[in-house]
């Protein structure tokens, strides 16, 4: 765990936005092709983690998150990604604005969005004693920003902002619009946008050495290109609609319930004493009895005599009980506690009237 990085995500965790980077992040030689874990917050006692993790060889960034102990994966693809490239700067821009988001901007370039259906902060809000931990390799330097806009941040970093690009407190106007609210599961988008420069496309010529006619002429080229982009957007709306209906509406899909399960001695033991058996019943697991010489419920046992020491009187009744053994009444003739009995000697009740003598013989 890192103690300072853990203290400054601790206190912006609870923002709309905040933005983690990392600099400097060199390709190991000796786990080369394996998938490098950037990044790790857990959230102890509770079942919710979030992890950046780094995949060189499919060339993908992955989020990898735990919600409520059902593990969730996406990730963005990154093609100038190598075995053996140097990633300058990497730059997680956090949204926790429903629908909560977030972004990858990796050398300076801007590479999409994945959905966070449950946030950090709703991972943190949601503990009862809220707290949280995170993890990365010292070698590279991480930093947490709560209170600066992604356009700061990439400055800072050394990335060349265009005049013309802006960035709202949401990150990106274009980001709050997407329809993240229809899918709480969709993956990571498509490179959108170039935060450098892009280069001058060779089919539309540069509008400076346009005439007045030309210029119309490219516009309209353009509105079409757009209108016909929009038409795909929406063939493609459509289409997830009418998977999710189809969905929706199929039985096997449905969530069946669980049967309950039926504890056993073996998945929920009672925790009796030492030597003490635990039994099946309908009512649940239960302690047997406890061992010889000693007495109690099963549960709890203490040295002592039972029944099995024959305590009482020879005809008597012994009954074990969780405080030890107990005696019946003596035989008929005899009187006595059950434990000690003696012949009963009836000339004691004066039973026989003033002046008359009983010839009781023992």
């Amino acid at each position: 765990m890192i103690p300072d990085t853990t203290k400054e995500l601790e206190s912006v965790i609870k923002n709309d936005n905040f933005i983690l980077s990392l600099k400097h992040i060199k390709p190991k030689k000796r786990s080369r092709g394996l998938v490098e874990t950037l990044v790790s917050i857990d959230f102890p006692g509770a079942e919710n983690k979030f992890s950046l993790l780094l995949d060189r060889k499919t060339k993908r960034v992955v989020v990898q998150t735990l919600e409520d102990s059902r593990q969730r994966e996406q990730h963005f693809t990154v093609d100038v990604l190598h075995d053996d490239s140097l990633i300058k700067s990497l730059i997680l821009a956090i949204n926790q604005s429903q629908p909560a988001h977030a972004n990858l901007y990796l050398n300076c370039v801007a590479y999409g969005m994945v959905a966070t259906p449950k946030s950090m902060r709703e991972m943190y809000s949601g503990m009862r004693w809220p707290n949280l931990e995170v993890f990365h390799e010292r070698k590279y330097q991480m930093e947490v920003d709560g209170y600066r806009d992604i356009r700061a941040v990439l400055s800072r970093n050394e990335c060349p902002l265009p005049i013309e690009k802006t960035f709202d407190a949401g990150f990106s106007s274009d980001l709050s619009s997407n329809s993240l609210k229809d899918d709480p599961n969709i993956q990571s988008q498509e490179p959108y946008r170039s935060v450098v420069s892009s280069p001058t496309r060779g089919d539309i010529p540069l509008v400076t050495t346009l005439d007045d006619f030309g210029l119309i002429n490219a516009m309209n080229q353009l509105i079409n290109v757009v209108n016909l982009e929009v038409e795909k957007c929406k063939g493609q709306a459509e289409a997830f609609d009418k998977l999710r209906r189809l969905i929706e509406e199929c039985e096997l899909c449905r969530q069946r319930p669980v049967a309950p399960q039926v504890p056993t001695c073996a998945t929920h033991p009672p925790g009796c004493a030492p030597g003490v058996r635990c039994h099946e019943t309908p009512q649940g697991p239960r302690c047997g009895e406890c061992p010889s010489g000693y007495i109690g419920d099963g549960y709890s046992c203490t040295p002592g005599k039972s029944c099995a020491d024959r305590p009482c009187y020879p005809g008597v009744e012994c009954r074990d009980t969780a405080r030890g053994y107990q005696c019946g009444p003596c035989p008929g003739g005899f009187e006595g506690n059950g434990e000690n009995c003696r012949r009963r000697n009836p000339c004691e009740y004066n039973p026989c009237a003033p002046g008359t003598k009983y010839p009781y013989r023992h």
